[in-house]
């Protein structure tokens, strides 16, 4: 299994685990994202990931999964702002107010 499998099985068994539905997954190339330092990085506007290719490919496994699993952690959140459901009020209010500034 080569690491950009990782990536996708790693997003699908969170996703599993989470009971959210997948996110629109992607992985360009790094000279498309405006810094190439980026790993991997979550939309709540679009409910999607993205993964820096480069990076995926000449990282170790361990990190694209525990990446994978960080990014949908942010999905878990937009989910529950999106829904409203699964955390406290105050939660959700918190994690949306950071949707907005960013």
């Amino acid at each position: 299994m080569n690491n950009i499998e990782i990536a996708y099985l790693g997003i699908q068994v969170a996703a599993k685990e989470l009971n959210i539905s997948l996110p629109e997954i992607s992985i360009i190339d790094e000279n498309s994202l405006g810094n190439k330092k980026i790993t991997g990085t979550y939309s709540f506007k679009d409910n999607s990931i993205t993964f820096n290719e480069e990076w995926v490919n000449r990282s170790e496994w361990i990190e694209v999964l525990i990446t994978s699993f960080h990014e949908m952690r942010h999905a878990y959140q937009g989910y529950c702002i999106r829904t409203r459901t699964r955390e406290s009020e105050e939660t959700i209010n918190k994690w949306n107010m950071k949707q907005i500034i960013i």
